[in-house]
């Protein structure tokens, strides 16, 4: 865990500060943060990150417009890296539009340090697979390959 480098795009000082505490007492020790979405491809471009944790509302670029980025821009500097948005916004219609920009984990502010640690179970533990398709790219959205009895309508193309 000590070689995995974590990148917190975050604006509050206070949870920045929370987040390297829990990373610390997990083991991680190349934590790096940044107060917008801005300085976080900033950052991202400089060096390569294991991990992104990601605040929705923040001044500048917001959490939502720095992982479109990330995911879809031509000149993204890892399109692929693990992102877990960490947010107040917990509607059903927000978890979908993080989702649907590619999120890799959502959690939900309050959150308790078992639920930071399960997140990270989740993306290092059990990658889920890459999909560039139309308008999405992100991680496959399924989280369960469950058999399927009838036809595949998907395009095999």
């Amino acid at each position: 865990m000590q070689r995995i480098r974590i990148l917190i795009v975050d604006n509050d000082p206070k949870i920045v500060d929370l987040l390297k505490a829990v990373f610390d007492s997990f083991g991680f020790a190349k934590i790096t943060t940044a107060k917008d979405g801005q300085l976080g491809l900033a950052m991202m471009r400089t060096r390569k990150f294991d991990l992104v944790l990601s605040d929705w509302q923040m001044p500048g670029m917001d959490g939502l417009e720095f992982i479109r980025r990330v995911r879809t821009d031509p000149n993204s500097p890892d399109c692929f890296v693990p992102i877990i948005m960490i947010t107040g916004r917990a509607e059903r219609g927000d978890i979908e539009k993080a989702r649907d920009m590619g999120v890799t984990e959502f959690l939900a502010k309050p959150f308790t340090i078992e639920d930071l640690r399960l997140r990270i179970i989740s993306v290092f533990d059990h990658p889920r697979e890459f999909v560039f398709a139309g308008r999405y790219t992100g991680p496959s959205r399924r989280r369960k390959n469950l058999p399927f009895d009838g036809k595949d309508r998907r395009s095999k193309e």
